[in-house]
């Protein structure tokens, strides 16, 4: 699995992947590239959808003011390299979307880094970071004209354009921008983006001056700049002036719809965008919140809308996550842009931060699962007819039908190379063809795998084959004896009709039959009557209804079944330590005359040790 991208924390996290029945999925670096960049942009009341906008064309008030308010008011350890050579893409350093942001300046030709010189960050009043709550960033920083003091503010457009009373139109006049404006914003313009797939970021700001003839500029009088909460960041965020909305792209991973196409049981994403933005991709819940995954989570998992409980996957990679992450039943973690919180509360690291891995890991579960279930299958069909061969010998012709090179050949070349053909299987594209088992299912069915491996089945062609060379060819070495047509064909006769008969009974349903048919009724024996000949009656409780050795009443007849079984058990226990002490390994019984020849042998010893004794002591009194 490490190969294929996933790094396993915890070992059960493979196995209970395969049985995955839901996949909430982070969009952004999951599904997509994540390397964004603005392709739209809405300025000057002016929708660029096809070309980016030039410097000469943006008024000179408003693209200072973008500029300004996008070098200032983002990170300052996130940068966008120029390339050093043709033909090679920028190199984004730090958050995407501020790299994407960073870009665009470079796009009008500007440099961000001589505005972040002149803006150094230790002169930057007050910074409102964004987190998953606010969905945006606001900095307070000096006026480079004029004094006074100026707020930028960044984030998402239908959250932060209820925030703003007027906009920047043609030529940087300041309009009024009420709701019937911002509902039109959002219908003409924010959704066509987000249609697109694309994220919607809006650029606003906000002044406070001494004196200024621009309504949307707040009014300080001598000596109330220094009395400004900065903290109160309900009241800074209100009355904001839009400069700009921009949509951001960031490409879907090439690889991707065929990944949720083959993991059909995905369908479900939880995303910070806009719901438009990933309806192409999948169903969405949007611009949620790191309580509202852990809500998802936990709803989904405890639904009751299906029989069997509902096993869920989820990806993160924000330190928010972890609560999800942990209640999810697989939890995946992103190995390049996940937090170290977020490694540690999951069960799997994407070491690529890509959902096709995810499918892997689901290949690779029920690769797991099903291993299992064809080890389980082939082990106890081999050995359940051994013991029952050993045991049905054993009691009835008192005589173990397999030798010891036989039970070697069974045990070390049939269960080995077939366990391990079984056991090392890789996963393929099959196993993602089919539903999730559901957390009821049996490991061993009626009709699992028959004929479906092909390596199994060479290993039982060339069984076959050698089962067939020692029974005829190879006696002498194997202590067997080569058998004609007749047998042979009375060897098939038995194994068909040991399918026929077995196809039989699984296909009566156990609850039609009579009670005195069901297996395991009756008193159980202890196993001194096997010493001593006699029963240890153990103590009778009365309760309000007959109970006989903590057996309830109907039920107190003696079970043949265990008892057979007992009394097979001890014959084998007997007959191995006969052979221990015997000096011919391979005999196994003694024929009754012997054992009669051997008693009557001792008698009359004992007759003739009494006649000397009697006569050593008539002389004696002599």
């Amino acid at each position: 699995m490490m190969k294929d991208n996933n790094l396993v924390r915890h070992l059960d996290a493979c196995e209970t992947m395969g049985n995955a029945t839901s996949i909430c999925s982070d969009k952004t670096g999951t599904l997509t590239t994540n390397r964004m960049a603005v392709v739209q942009s809405f300025i000057n009341d002016r929708f660029y959808r096809e070309i980016s906008p030039s410097w000469s064309e943006l008024d000179k008030k408003t693209r200072e003011i973008l500029v300004e308010g996008i070098s200032v008011n983002s990170g300052y350890n996130t940068q966008v390299l120029l390339p050093t050579l043709p033909g090679i893409q920028k190199t984004q350093i730090g958050n995407k979307t501020e790299c994407a942001l960073l870009g665009f300046t470079l796009d009008l030709g500007q440099n961000y880094e001589q505005i972040r010189h002149y803006f150094p960050e230790e002169s930057l009043i007050k910074v409102f970071t964004f987190n998953s709550v606010r969905k945006s960033m606001m900095t307070v920083v000096h006026r480079r004209e004029g004094g006074g003091f100026r707020l930028h503010a960044k984030g998402a457009s239908e959250i932060l354009l209820c925030r703003c009373k007027y906009i920047l139109g043609v030529e940087g006049n300041i309009l009024s921008f009420g709701n019937e404006k911002q509902k039109e914003m959002i219908k003409q313009v924010i959704e066509p983006m987000a249609s697109d797939g694309l994220r919607t970021i809006a650029i606003a700001y906000k002044d406070f001056v001494g004196n200024s003839e621009y309504p949307n500029d707040v009014i300080l009088s001598e000596g109330e700049s220094s009395s400004i909460n900065w903290d109160d960041e309900e009241s800074l965020r209100e009355g904001l002036t839009l400069v700009a909305i921009l949509g951001i792209q960031d490409p879907v991973r090439p690889e991707v719809p065929e990944a949720i196409a083959k993991c059909q049981r995905s369908g479900i994403t939880v995303t910070g965008d806009n719901i438009n933005t990933a309806r192409p991709k999948l169903r969405v819940l949007a611009r949620a919140q790191p309580s509202d995954k852990y809500i998802l989570v936990k709803g989904i998992i405890e639904s009751k809308c299906t029989k069997n409980r509902e096993v869920v996957a989820v990806t993160g990679d924000g330190t928010n996550d972890a609560p999800a992450l942990k209640k999810a039943d697989v939890g995946f973690a992103m190995g390049i842009a996940g937090t170290d919180v977020a490694k540690e509360a999951s069960d799997i690291i994407l070491t690529d931060d890509n959902f096709t891995s995810i499918v892997k890991a689901v290949m690779w579960g029920r690769n797991v699962y099903d291993s299992i279930a064809k080890f389980l299958q082939f082990q106890l069909t081999v050995n359940v007819v051994a013991v029952t061969i050993a045991f049905v010998g054993a009691c009835s012709i008192k005589n173990l039908p397999f030798r010891a090179v036989q039970m070697l050949w069974v045990n070390l070349i049939m269960d080995t190379l077939a366990s391990l053909a079984l056991a090392t299987e890789m996963p393929t594209e099959d196993l993602l063809k089919r539903k999730p088992y559901g957390r009821t299912k049996s490991l061993i069915s009626r009709t699992m795998g028959l004929l479906s491996n092909p390596i199994f089945c060479i290993i039982w062609l060339l069984t076959l084959i050698s089962q067939i060379l020692i029974v005829q060819f190879a006696g002498e070495w194997f202590f067997t004896k080569s058998l004609d047509l007749i047998h042979w064909g009375f060897c098939f006769l038995f194994a068909i009709c040991e399918l026929i008969w077995g196809q039989i009974i699984i296909t009566i349903p156990s609850n039609v039959l009579p009670k005195f048919f069901a297996f395991g009724r009756g008193e159980v024996r202890p196993t001194s009557i096997l010493v001593t000949g006699e029963y240890d009656i153990p103590e009778v409780r009365q309760t309000s209804g007959r109970e006989i050795g903590g057996v309830p009443a109907g039920s107190s007849g003696a079970r043949p079944g265990q008892i057979l079984w007992l009394l097979g058990l001890t014959r084998l226990q007997t007959q191995a330590l006969t052979n221990y002490a015997r000096a011919d390994p391979y005999e196994f019984w003694i024929p009754p005359t012997a054992v009669s020849r051997r008693n009557q042998n001792s008698t009359s010893l004992n007759i003739e040790n009494n006649k000397r004794n009697v006569e050593n002591e008539e002389e004696n009194n002599n």
